[in-house]
Order: C-alpha cells, then sequence, then structure tokens
C-alpha cells in the first residue's frame, strides 16, 4: 500500500489526469447540467446517430477514471457529488449540456429512446437531482422556462406583506377548515347515535 501511495505520488500522467478533471470536467460543468446515465453495452453502429443528435443539441459525454474524479473533488463544492455519485466500479456516463429545460428535455427525448443508456439522475449548480426530479425540471420547458419561474417568483415576492401571507397560509387555513368540518360532523354522528341508543333504551325499559 505504501509504494503504491508514492507511485501515485510520483506519478507525472496522474496529476496531468488531476489538472485535466478539474478543468474539463468540473470547471466545465459551471453553469451547465449533468445528466448521469447508466450504459449497457451497444454497437458502434446504434451509439454514433446519439451521441451526432446529442453534439448537435449542444450536448456531449465527459468522463475521467472514477478515482481520478474524487480526488479531484477533494475539498471543493463538488464533494458531494463525488462522495454519493462516483461509486467504483460502476462507471456511469456524465451527459453535459445547457441548463435550459428547453434543452434538457430535449436531451431526454433523444436518450429515451435507447435501450443502453438509463437515466440515473442529474446535477446543476451542485445540486444531485433524482432521476424524477431531473424530469420535472425539463418539463418546466413547457411552462416557459426559466425565465417564466423567475417571473412568477418575482411576482410572488413583490406582493404586499398581507397578501403574500395570506397566500402562504391559504392551504393551511383551508386544511384546517376541513378538519374542523369533519369533526364537528364526528360529533353531530356520535350525538345522534347516543341519542338513539337512549331512546332504544326507553323502549326496552317500557
Amino acid at each position: 500500500p505504501y509504494l503504491t501511495r508514492c507511485m501515485k505520488l510520483e506519478n507525472p500522467y496522474r496529476h496531468f489526469l488531476l489538472r485535466k478533471a478539474k478543468t474539463d470536467f468540473y470547471d466545465f460543468a459551471e453553469n451547465k447540467i449533468i445528466l448521469i446515465y447508466q450504459p449497457f453495452y451497444c454497437h458502434s453502429w446504434e451509439w454514433q446517430p446519439i451521441w451526432n443528435k446529442l453534439y448537435h443539441g449542444g450536448f456531449c459525454f465527459r468522463g475521467f477514471p472514477v478515482s481520478i474524479l474524487r480526488e479531484a473533488a477533494k475539498g471543493t463544492k463538488w464533494q458531494a457529488f463525488a462522495d454519493h455519485v462516483l461509486r467504483e466500479p460502476i462507471v456511469n456516463k456524465y451527459l453535459f449540456g445547457s441548463n435550459e429545460p428547453a434543452a434538457c428535455a430535449k436531451a431526454l427525448a433523444i436518450t429515451s429512446r435507447t435501450r443502453f443508456l438509463t437515466l440515473l439522475g442529474g446535477v446543476i449548480d451542485h445540486r444531485i437531482m433524482t432521476r424524477d426530479e431531473v424530469k420535472a425540471y425539463a418539463n418546466f420547458s413547457t411552462s416557459g422556462g426559466l425565465e417564466a419561474l423567475h417571473s412568477q417568483l418575482l411576482g410572488t415576492s413583490s406582493l404586499p406583506t398581507s397578501e403574500l401571507s395570506s397566500k402562504l397560509t391559504h392551504h393551511t387555513s383551508e386544511l384546517v377548515f376541513i378538519l374542523h368540518q369533519h369533526a364537528s360532523s364526528g360529533t353531530a354522528e356520535y350525538d345522534s347515535s347516543s341519542s338513539s341508543d337512549s331512546d332504544n333504551t326507553d323502549s326496552d325499559s317500557d
């Protein structure tokens, strides 16, 4: 083990790979989305058309050995990605592209038609997303994209304090009202049942 560590420390090619991983993987990922796929065996004639479609859509695959990526992420904001996603001996494929929901939706539409790429999740702004979260993010493209969401957020945050508070507590108030109604109906049914039982008891006594 000691000899192995020494070889790693003195290996100039390893140092080169670490520098490349930092620039060509992690730095390249800034302001982009990373879609994480589990690959399965396929023929080159199956793979090339998919690669071409993704490339023309602004997406590309990038990868390095897992040990290199883990070491390059140490002490950086990519540490969580390395700890939770980079698992040996599993080798995933990482697809980089625009973080716009519409672009994400296009990439998913291309890869979902293949039998050799299974979506596992994604990363955007260093936040790890599940497969369902990635799909939900892509669906934002049908509602106007990030600009529409941003406008909606600004519109909500600019509301008067009283109106904003009302919107935030609306569902809570509605739930309390429903529970109150349910409790009232339950009490009424109980009183009715008790009254009926009392009447039956009186009849039996007569």
